[in-house]
């Protein structure tokens, strides 16, 4: 078992999530809810997959996510192997919602926890805090090839209402802006899709 599953195994726990949710084309879809943390200040935490355009979302209570963070920026010999992990997991449960619908409850607090391990350990979020913007909506955008089971990722930051994720129209312009920025900025991340 690597390091990164030992921390995964020692920190699970669905408590953690407050909810998590999949996108389809009527809105927010609810898949995992804990009703029991349903009013506290929370992180919200977004991914979007490039290759099958699928979206994801979970809300963390800022004080887990504070111990989250604490254990990432303390272990930085496993940043490469989170990337790795998160990555492969995002263009699993992709496929598993492709083709038998939302991921598990095990899937979600997996997914949800590589999210916001991974948010720690970037400049953007690091940046975000320090500036003391609020409430923060962090999205990872995954950049990869249809078939690849990696990818490339890229964090991105934004502001947002309270208590509540993005509503699912500005989820998508969002995800289509850094898309736009990113195909002019960088093209060359284009080149194999």
């Amino acid at each position: 078992m690597s390091y990164l599953d030992e921390l995964l195994k020692d920190v699970t726990n669905p408590s953690v999530l407050h909810q998590a949710r999949t996108l389809e084309e009527n809105g927010w879809q609810a898949g995992y809810f804990e009703e029991s943390i349903i009013d506290v200040p929370s992180m919200y935490f977004y991914v979007w997959d490039y290759a099958t355009e699928w979206g994801w979302v979970c809300t963390i209570p800022e004080d887990k996510f504070a111990t989250i963070r604490a254990i990432a920026r303390n272990n930085p010999k496993l940043w490469p192997e989170l990337r790795g992990a998160l990555a492969y997991t995002v263009a699993s449960d992709a496929q598993t919602y492709k083709t038998s619908g939302y991921p598990g409850e095990e899937d979600s607090v997996r997914l949800g926890l590589l999210l916001s391990l991974y948010a720690s350990t970037t400049n953007s979020l690091t940046n975000a805090l320090e500036a003391k913007l609020s409430p923060l909506h962090i999205i990872i955008m995954v950049y990869r090839a249809n078939d690849a089971d990696n990818g490339m990722l890229r964090p991105a930051i934004m502001t947002g209402t309270p208590r509540s994720v993005l509503p699912a129209e500005t989820f998508l312009s969002s995800v289509e802006h850094i898309i736009e920025v990113d195909k002019t900025a960088h093209p060359e991340w284009f080149k194999d899709f």
